[in-house]
């Protein structure tokens, strides 16, 4: 818990986080083992983070909340463009060791999932954020999140040699998955 919670993000929530992780160590140090001990023997490795400007959580954070709308400036990374554009932000979302604002694109009109390591810049606007409807939030971008978003969702079938089958077939890749093995005992894994 003391390595997730120092990894979220430098300057996240530090001061909420840090009185939680005095609580742990003061925890810990009444067990048979020190803190630094039970650290040195579990490790919790990230997979494939990327850093963000920890200066912008705090304005993004405060928009979310207050419900205000943000100016930002995202870089697209999949056309090397850089946009100006207001949204409405409805939630953050820590996926597979990176965040991502979740907000309604004023610009685009419509939800769109932005990483906050592409956010170039924010500035909080006075106007209010507009209020998306949860369940079309899900509906939209929970299905496929980090990969695709919509509500029209495709189904990908992947097929495992044998010998990989043992380890994939423990694996939670989706929370929707399905997966089976065939005759050949390769296994299936069906995801949106």
């Amino acid at each position: 818990m003391r390595q997730l919670l120092s990894q979220i993000q430098p300057g996240l929530l530090e001061s909420h986080i840090q009185p939680l992780l005095t609580r742990l160590n003061t925890l810990l140090a009444a067990g048979d083992h020190s803190p630094d001990s039970v650290e040195r023997r579990v490790r919790i490795l990230p997979v494939a983070r990327r850093s963000c400007d920890s200066r912008l959580f705090p304005q993004i954070a405060q928009a979310l909340l207050q419900r205000k709308r943000l100016r930002a400036t995202h870089y697209n990374r999949s056309n090397n463009e850089t946009t100006v554009r207001d949204i409405s932000p409805q939630r953050l979302v820590y996926y597979r060791d990176n965040w991502y604002l979740d907000a309604w694109c004023h610009w685009r009109e419509g939800l769109r999932s932005f990483a906050v390591d592409a956010l170039e810049q924010v500035v909080i606007l006075p106007d209010p954020a507009l209020e998306v409807d949860d369940a079309y939030l899900e509906a939209e971008l929970a299905a496929g999140y980090g990969i695709f978003s919509g509500a029209e969702v495709q189904w990908a079938l992947l097929r495992f040699t044998p010998e990989r089958s043992r380890w994939v077939q423990a694996e939670v890749w989706h929370p929707q998955q399905q997966g089976q093995s065939d005759e050949q005992g390769r296994y299936c894994l069906k995801l949106p």
